[in-house]
């Protein structure tokens, strides 16, 4: 058990202001110095051999444990038989996996080998599957059983030589347990990792872009960034139990490992979320720390499971991935009011987190304020200009650990990175005279009718505030003469009696041109991109066979 005294010094410490504002940019202080090294393979294999013993992980369902020892010889194992097999510098190494026991095994040994680790949603069509096997000619990949016939037959199909393992059985492909048993102790104590050339340079990672509005891309982070990703700022203290439901093809699925190996914390693995389960995991593992999406968190507040489950070991809960219900919002804080409840901003092209909301926010929707070793200046969405506090543009950033740029895109890479090195979120908001960030609207999904500019987060936000709904995602659908037309699909609590007139009216009682002109569909469940974002591109379309 952690002292209370030192779990609150150390919370004071992050209430620290790290920015200033600066001829209309908000300025990170100077990152505190971080590891000595460029290689995060030595960084963990450090923390494995000085703490052996330290349990990292502990099965929610089984309560099967896992210690720092049984992490190392698992992912050595593994990276002795990646190195038979040739695997090393710029050879791309795939992962495609739900959340499971052995989940970080493919992931370290990839590093320890010095290759580029490449995750994948487990569920994706064929046609992705195509594209990225032509995009990446992966060696090597690492597959669950549900998905291994599919991604096989894709790998013939475009000629692909990759070698498959997978986790569980197949009939024709070794398992990973298979290989681990086949190296010997002897190799195992003998094993060096290898060490990066140019860790600034050289490609660690590749994650997919979430593929919300077009064709995903694959973001190359150097190694230098998997050292440097910023996840002293995710409030995760020394010791925490941490949960979270990212697989690894979502950057926050990685970094959460890689943290929890740093920081002495312990994963609770849990699979699957659903609000019931997921409080019964947080009472009866004492959860600490816990990440969810803006979704699941509405969820969880709509089935009042914070007043139903013990939550008081909860200090800090996390959100992100895309913007948060200011209801939503409200009501966890009301629901936890000793707990740290940070709603935050980060992007894969950004290397990780970037702003995230503290103790000391005051506007409940921010995303808080800027962390150290990052420059955020807001730009006038036609001339570029610089723009000061209170006024709306588009979020750009500059900072040392950004991506290197999109795996053979540069027309891709030049529109995110201009030329003096900001990257350019797509995202609209601005910042405030204390330096508190607001997003309002993604610049792409801001609807344009009758030349009105319609804000589809402030129709979803008061959608939000009606009883009978669970979730919303407000889209726009073409329309000959409006040109474009709100559109709403929504989630309602089981049992509800609200009907699509009323949601379809209720809008308009704000503002006119908030009518839900282009109609109210009810949904069970949203579709979702493999970062677990709502599939804005997919719901387009399917709102388009819906339109009134």
């Amino acid at each position: 058990m952690v002292a209370q005294e030192f779990i609150d010094e150390w919370f004071a410490k992050q209430q620290t202001r790290m920015f200033s504002i600066k001829d209309n940019m908000v300025v990170g202080n100077e990152p505190t110095r971080g590891p000595e090294t460029d290689s995060i393979a030595k960084i963990v294999l450090d923390a494995f051999d000085k703490d052996p013993d330290f349990v990292f992980q502990i099965d929610a369902k089984t309560g099967e444990k896992l210690t720092f020892a049984e992490m190392k010889d698992k992912s050595v194992r593994c990276a002795l038989w990646l190195k038979k097999q040739g695997i090393g510098k710029d050879d791309v190494v795939v992962i495609a996996t739900p959340i499971q026991n052995d989940d970080y095994v493919p992931f370290l040994a990839t590093v320890f080998v010095n290759a580029i680790y490449n995750p994948w949603y487990h569920e994706l069509t064929p046609a992705i599957a195509k594209y990225f096997f032509e995009l990446l000619n992966p060696k090597v990949m690492f597959v669950c059983e549900s998905a291994i016939d599919m991604l096989s037959g894709v790998a013939r199909e475009v000629g692909s030589s990759c070698k498959f393992v997978v986790y569980g059985r197949h009939a024709r492909f070794p398992s990973l347990s298979d290989l681990l048993a086949q190296q010997s102790q002897a190799e195992i104590e003998a094993f060096q990792h290898v060490e990066p050339v140019d860790a600034k340079k050289q490609v660690g990672v590749i994650y997919f872009s979430s593929g919300t509005t077009g064709v995903q891309k694959g973001t190359m982070l150097s190694c230098d960034t998997m050292v440097n990703s910023r996840i002293e700022y995710s409030l995760i203290r020394k010791g925490a139990n941490a949960l979270w439901y990212s697989n690894q093809s979502w950057i926050t699925g990685s970094n959460f490992i890689l943290a929890c190996i740093r920081l002495n914390c312990t994963r609770i693995l849990h699979a699957n979320f659903d609000p019931e389960e997921t409080s019964k995991v947080v009472e009866k593992c004492k959860v600490n720390w816990m990440f969810v999406t803006p979704s699941m968190l509405a969820e969880m507040v709509n089935a009042k499971v914070f007043s139903r489950y013990d939550y008081s070991s909860v200090e800090v809960l996390m959100t992100g991935g895309s913007k948060a219900s200011k209801t939503v919002l409200e009501e966890t804080h009301k629901a936890l009011p000793k707990a740290i409840v940070s709603n935050g901003f980060g992007m894969t092209e950004l290397g990780g987190l970037a702003i995230r909301q503290t103790r000391d926010y005051k506007t409940v929707e921010s995303i808080g304020h800027l962390v150290e070793g990052i420059t955020m200046k807001v730009v006038d969405l036609s001339t570029g200009k610089k723009l000061g506090p209170n006024q709306s543009g588009e979020l750009c950033f500059k900072l040392a650990h950004s991506m290197l740029g999109y795996w053979k895109n540069p027309t891709a890479t030049k529109e995110m990175i201009d030329d003096e090195g900001w990257v350019h979120t797509g995202d609209q908001g601005h910042y405030d005279e204390d330096g508190e960030i607001f997003i309002t609207d993604r610049i792409k999904q801001v609807i344009i009718m009758q030349n009105h500019h319609i804000s589809p987060s402030q129709i979803e936000e008061i959608l939000m505030q009606h009883p009978e709904v669970v979730d919303v995602m407000v889209v726009h659908v073409p329309h000959p003469i409006d040109v474009e037309r709100p559109f709403a699909f929504v989630k309602r609590v089981p049992g509800a009696k609200v009907t699509a007139k009323e949601l379809k009216d209720l809008p308009a009682s704000y503002n006119e041109y908030f009518r839900l002109s282009g109609g109210v569909v009810f949904v069970d469940e949203f579709l979702f991109t493999a970062t677990g974002k709502k599939n804005m591109k997919a719901m387009k379309e399917m709102a388009k066979t819906y339109a009134c």
